[in-house]
């Protein structure tokens, strides 16, 4: 059989969720690691947890450290007691990012593994010992409440940052990149998707109080008009818009700013522009929006 020869090809192999670095805190308060982390773990580690995010971090310390036993199980209360203080149910297993795991592993809370395959209509289905996850992820829950949809009602808004963040928890893998990130990302755009329906109708020269605000409180506001075009009620003439004043880096921030980025975020996706020149662009849009409607 010919073998193909050509360097630019990368050859993959199946995923082995046994040899993802992994860990779990046992009931008993046991801190067991898994294969891949068994192998990998330098001679002497030290173990942190930062209570704030609930996560786990194992660094090489040579001087300082303890050795990891072959078993790779190790008696650590101090972290169970913590856990326990923040409401998470035992045991609960931990994934570690890949990054830097020459010096240092990072490790978030994951659902248990599934033990048998059940047939199920929706893709995701929450099993109770998956809702115990929640307080293991309060404070993302907590940031997203604080900072997006905010024209929502609290309870209904904390409501659904749970739910986005718990099926977000379930659908993650690697291939979605940093899982704090992912979780974060998810939650947001779910309350963000979800509290339209309190924004709608929203005028498209007002400012909602949802509306994304930065360090000097920057929102592109076109001036006010009699007939008030908005972005959802005249998608036409807001596409006219685009396709005739704006560049597509001009493009691309009003549509950040219509999905209720803020300026923070939006200066992170234009890495060449800063607060001054994201303002003078903001006004120079409204200057051509004024124009467009007046045409």
């Amino acid at each position: 059989m010919n073998r193909t020869s050509d360097k630019r090809i990368s050859w993959h192999k199946p995923d082995n969720n046994r040899a993802k670095p992994c860990a779990t805190v046992k009931q008993s308060g046991a801190l067991c690691f898994g294969k891949r982390m068994r192998e990998e773990l330098p001679q002497k580690i030290r173990v942190g947890f930062l209570e704030e995010e609930c996560t786990l971090f194992v660094e090489a310390d040579p001087e300082q450290g303890f050795p990891l036993p072959k078993s790779g199980a190790i008696k650590i209360t101090g972290v169970a007691k913590q856990l326990r203080h923040l409401g998470v149910d035992l045991p609960v297993s931990f994934l570690f990012d890949e990054e830097a795991k020459s010096f240092s592993w990072r490790g978030h809370v994951v659902p248990p593994r599934c033990r048998r395959r059940a047939k199920k209509k929706n893709p995701i289905t929450l099993q109770p010992e998956q809702t115990g996850l929640l307080p293991a992820y309060k404070w993302i829950i907590d940031k997203a409440v604080y900072q997006h949809a905010k024209t929502m009602p609290k309870d209904e808004r904390r409501a659904t940052a749970e739910a986005a963040l718990l099926e977000a928890l379930c659908a993650y893998t690697p291939i979605c990149g940093s899982m704090k990130e992912y979780l974060t990302d998810e939650t947001k755009k779910r309350l963000i998707a979800h509290n339209k329906q309190y924004t709608n109708p929203a005028n498209y020269n007002a400012r909602s109080i949802d509306a994304p605000v930065g360090e000097k409180g920057l929102l592109w506001s076109p001036p006010e008009t009699e007939d008030r075009i908005s972005f959802v009620e005249d998608q036409a003439d807001l596409a006219a818009f685009h396709q005739t004043y704006l560049n597509p880096q001009e493009s691309a921030i009003v549509q950040m700013l219509q999905d209720g980025y803020s300026v923070p975020e939006i200066l992170s996706a234009h890495g060449s522009i800063d607060v001054q020149r994201l303002e003078e662009i903001c006004q120079s849009i409204g200057t051509r929006w004024e124009k467009f409607q007046q045409e």
